[in-house]
């Protein structure tokens, strides 16, 4: 048993992502979750998460997943509602289920706020109002009053902001006099 784990485990290697990108596969991931929604119905049980993960991992194999076709998030998501299903747990599918729709209102109404179709990892990380305020005060607009910077490149351009005023008033760098000289062949 645990060998055809394992071989069904290095047989799916990445996940594509929801912004299209690839990571490496973990699995778990897929436990945490199953676990997690266990938990959030007050059934917590890691034994029986572990058992339902296994499952959505052969699963995953025999909808045709693998190295060279690597199974999406949803996919994924959706292999564990099924798993959850037809195992007889209906009430943390239903759980889970309600969990993945909020999930995807709260990213939605982020990219909304945003005006974007990816969000980035700091719009991931921050709530929906912190985001709002971002967006109505911070965030770089176009003529057109569209935003046009990431929350992101926001904290990257502060972060420039910040240290050129450092590096300015840096004692070692400057002097007030300006009489300090620098060595021609240490800056070549």
């Amino acid at each position: 048993m645990e060998d055809a784990k394992s071989q069904i485990e290095n047989s799916i290697a990445q996940v594509r992502k929801r912004d299209g990108s690839v990571s490496n596969f973990n699995r778990d991931k897929i436990l945490t979750a199953i676990y997690k929604a266990f938990s959030a119905s007050n059934k917590p049980d890691r034994k029986l998460a572990t058992e339902l993960s296994n499952g959505v991992l052969t699963k995953l194999v025999e909808h045709g997943f693998s190295a060279t076709n690597p199974p999406s998030v949803e996919s994924i998501q959706d292999l564990v509602e099924s798993t959850l299903i037809d195992q007889g747990h209906s009430d943390i599918a239903k759980s889970y289920i309600l969990y993945r729709h909020e999930r995807r209102k709260i990213r939605e109404e982020k990219m909304k706020v945003l005006n974007t179709k990816r969000l980035d990892s700091v719009g991931k990380s921050f709530d929906i109002n912190c985001l709002r305020v971002l967006a109505s005060r911070y965030l770089f607009r176009d003529n057109k009053n569209e935003i046009i910077e990431k929350p992101s490149e926001l904290f990257e351009r502060v972060a420039v902001l910040v240290s050129i005023s450092d590096l300015i008033r840096d004692n070692y760098l400057f002097t007030k006099d300006g009489g300090m000289s620098q060595n021609i062949e240490e800056a070549a």
